[in-house]
């Protein structure tokens, strides 16, 4: 299920499908609006979670805003 390349392959660790499927073919590609990971799915039953470490899935450096 995982791929060479790190996007595709944490995408496909945190959504259970191949790349084909959700889409995160490189390390650039946008993340598809539709995408759930199975962590959303733990916070929807009330768990806390959290993504701790590299994301760079559509290009997004995930750092927050001090605004």
């Amino acid at each position: 299920m995982t791929t060479a390349l790190c996007s595709p392959s944490r995408a496909s660790i945190l959504t259970g499908l191949y790349s084909h499927q959700h889409t995160v073919v490189d390390n650039v590609a946008p993340e598809p609006p539709t995408l759930t990971y199975f962590p959303q799915y733990l916070k929807q039953a009330g768990d806390q979670t959290a993504f701790i470490g590299k994301w760079h899935i559509g290009n997004d450096a995930g750092s927050a805003s001090t605004a």
